[in-house]
């Protein structure tokens, strides 16, 4: 898990790249010094987005808050000359703080999410997936 949050952090990091053309705080910070930056910080708000997911059950809703929020105050001038500073460094403190809490390989006190018939037979055809054994006696299951 830790290392595909890793590359999309990277990868969402070189999207954001163009920004050192036309964005004053980025050239103001230069190429040189400004990339290694952006890139540990996209990666560790990479880090607490995959947390936030795994954590609200897989809600893309609730981590687009989440970034539209970090980037209104961060961005914008709503969160004043400070706040971009500020909320790195938070971000990076947190991102460490969950992969130790929240172990790399799932970022998550959970296991992993797998679909019952992938648990069942891992060559099994996953367009068709039968209903877990609990749900077969269910009130609620379907005729």
């Amino acid at each position: 898990m830790l290392a595909a949050t890793v590359i999309l952090g990277v990868l969402h990091a070189l999207w954001h790249l163009p920004a050192f053309i036309y964005e004053d705080t980025y050239r103001s910070m230069g190429l040189a010094a400004g990339l290694p930056v952006l890139i540990l910080s996209v990666v560790a708000a990479a880090i607490t987005f995959t947390w936030i997911y795994n954590r609200t059950h897989g809600s893309i809703l609730i981590v687009a808050l989440y970034h539209a929020l970090f980037d209104w105050l961060s961005v914008s001038k709503a969160g004043g000359a400070m706040a971009p500073a500020v909320m790195s460094d938070v971000i990076w403190v947190l991102a460490v703080v969950l992969v130790i809490v929240y172990r790399p390989a799932h970022l998550s006190r959970q296991e992993k999410q797998v679909a019952w018939a992938a648990r069942r037979a891992p060559s099994a055809n996953l367009r068709y997936c039968e209903p877990a054994p609990e749900r077969l006696n269910s009130p609620h299951a379907d005729p």
